[in-house]
């Protein structure tokens, strides 16, 4: 299929002369028709589009110059197409007009191509100058077997090398920067420039000793295999979680009775040591209020440490009084601190450690002899705030 249609017009009969299959196509007309009128082309041209194309070709007709025009064909089932036109004046040896030839190209895809490069384009530019995000523009390579085997960087942001240690990275290959880069990142943005589905995930490039938040797209024709990518270097993120992670599990299998509550004094965690201590299993306490292992009579003192807390005071360590689950009470001594976060706002409290297990009047049977035996033996307890404290 050529794209490109021509016609022949008589200006005298007001008849076309000539037109083959494929300006019906252009058109949208039915070939199995009779020649169409000036008319019916006329009639397919975009109602935005038509009195102008209109004006141009009757200014070719009366000054006799050739004519180009782009405008758009509004087919019957929706489709836009854009056409190139032009037109010639044929005349006679007397100067009269004869005859109308012109030619229409179908330059939809290139339409298509372009907007979406002028897109791409600004995209591009906004990922540069607007995002915190890097942006990076990658052209790939494939094997005979259409597995992804490297990739060049195209196009990159300013902040590239900060965030990738990579310097004079445009043009380069990645295997070329990092012969041991990790399969995965192959496999990743090579299926995306097959497929075209966007992906987002978290990795990490050992090579360059780096963990990055990616978010990956396929840009400009599918047929040249580009892949953009929006990336941010989380390693210090990837690190803390780890630490994080570790700080949990001694928490987890701590024997110390470990809570963390937030600043309304709603519990948000409850560890192995708490239940042991308290007799609460953790899925009976969380999201209920720190006030279940306060005696009623000191529900004020506990709301008064929390006042004093959101105003970022520390609390110097005091005697005090909590309740187990049986109704037994253990004098402990607490150190409560508040707990701030990166940016230095306060988040929550720390409270620090019981003395010992007393049981008190009102215990019998089996729970007050084990509340006795527990009296023998230091126990900690231990509370946090929106984040796990740690003596």
């Amino acid at each position: 299929m050529t794209r490109t249609g021509s016609w022949v017009w008589d200006p005298r009969t007001e008849k076309v002369l000539y037109c083959p299959e494929e300006m019906f196509r252009i058109f949208g007309l039915d070939p199995r028709e009779s020649l169409p009128s000036r008319d019916n082309f006329r009639q397919q041209i975009h109602p935005e589009d038509r009195d102008w194309v209109k004006k141009r070709f009757e200014e070719s007709l009366r000054e006799r110059v050739d004519t180009f025009a782009e405008y758009r064909v509004l087919l019957p089932d929706g489709t836009v197409r854009h056409i190139n036109a032009s037109g010639h004046p044929v005349l006679n040896e007397d100067g009269e007009l004869i005859e109308f030839v012109g030619t229409a190209l179908d330059v939809t895809e290139r339409k298509r191509a372009e907007t979406e490069l002028r897109e791409s384009e600004q995209n591009y530019r906004m990922c540069s100058n607007r995002l915190t995000r890097v942006f990076a523009r990658l052209k790939f390579v494939f094997d005979q077997n259409e597995k992804p085997v490297d990739y060049r960087f195209l196009q990159i942001s300013p902040s590239f090398e900060r965030q990738t240690g990579i310097k004079n990275a445009a043009g380069r290959r990645m295997r070329e920067i990092a012969p041991r880069h990790e399969e995965h990142w192959f496999e990743i943005y090579g299926r995306i420039a097959l497929t075209g589905e966007p992906m987002r995930f978290e990795n990490e490039a050992k090579q360059l000793g780096r963990w990055y938040d990616v978010y990956a797209f396929r840009v400009e024709d599918p047929k040249r295999r580009r892949v953009g990518i929006l990336f941010n270097d989380i390693t210090e993120r990837k690190r803390a979680e780890v630490v994080g992670q570790r700080l949990a599990a001694i928490v987890d299998s701590s024997e110390d009775a470990i809570v963390s509550m937030d600043l309304n004094g709603t519990i948000e965690s409850w560890n192995g040591g708490a239940e042991r201590l308290f007799g609460y299993q953790a899925s009976e306490v969380i999201g209920k209020s720190i006030l279940i292992i306060v005696p009623p009579d000191r529900h004020d003192e506990e709301q008064g440490i929390l006042e004093r807390i959101r105003r970022g005071e520390r609390i110097k360590p005091y005697e005090t009084v909590r309740m187990r689950e049986d109704g037994s009470l253990l004098d402990i001594s607490l150190t409560v601190s508040p707990l701030r976060d990166a940016a230095g706002r306060i988040i929550g409290a720390s409270q620090d450690r019981p003395r010992h297990h007393r049981a008190q009047a009102g215990g019998s049977g089996a729970a007050g002899h084990a509340d006795a035996a527990g009296a023998r033996q230091p126990r900690r307890y231990h509370g946090s705030a929106l984040g796990l404290d740690h003596p």
